[in-house]
């Protein structure tokens, strides 16, 4: 399902008339679908895995030079709601725990440069890496959870076209967040992972 959106989307911008940027600040709204996994390191082997639904905002600078543009971006996205679920037992940290593992994704808060290039078209390419933090609870026993604040790294790929009207830009883009490093909620370490394709309308 999420490899279907992403093509369609990359279509649809492919397609897109061109978009009129310039240098200095710009903010956005986005939204988005990721596909989330959490391990347990040395622990053991077990997993568990999400697909959350997240809301989000983007605060940024950038600077033009010729066809090129680099700057860069504060993100933070929160999720509606979603819960883990247990590989391959698939039931929720509320219902038991088998390890470690990540039990609920409150946040992503991302800070990170971003650099592209101007297409024929007039539609725009970018690139993005900087620093992740994850924020949510991670399970401690069966029948108990604690807060999980997780550090790491963020990629990204994404494309920018025109806005609605004379309004804005829209932009799609695919991010990868890996965070491996977590503050040890009762001596426990949980990893995450997560492939998103988030929307965003930029102004």
């Amino acid at each position: 399902m999420l490899t279907k959106a992403i093509a369609v989307a990359v279509g649809v911008l492919a397609g897109g008339a061109g978009l009129a940027v310039a240098d200095g600040t710009y903010f956005g709204i986005t939204g988005g679908v990721a596909r989330a996994t959490s391990g347990v390191g040395s622990f053991g082997p077990e997993e568990s895995m999400a697909t959350l639904t997240n809301l989000g905002a983007i605060a940024g600078y950038r600077m033009d030079n010729g066809g090129n543009f680099f700057g860069g971006e504060f993100n933070a996205e929160f999720s509606i709601g979603d819960e883990f679920t247990d590989d391959p037992g698939g039931q929720t940290c509320s219902a038991g725990a088998n390890g470690p593992y990540y039990c609920r994704h409150d946040a992503t808060l991302r800070l990170r440069g971003i650099a592209g290039t101007t297409l024929a078209n007039g539609n725009e390419v970018f690139g993005s890496l900087g620093v992740v933090q994850i924020r949510g609870e991670s399970a401690t026993g069966t029948s108990t959870v604690a807060a999980v604040t997780s550090t790491g790294f963020t990629a990204g790929l994404g494309m920018t076209m025109s806005g609605m009207g004379s309004a804005g830009t829209t932009r799609v883009e695919i991010v990868l967040d890996k965070a491996d490093n977590s503050n040890e909620p009762s001596g426990y370490q949980p990893t995450y992972q997560a492939v998103s394709l988030i929307v965003g309308f930029m102004f």
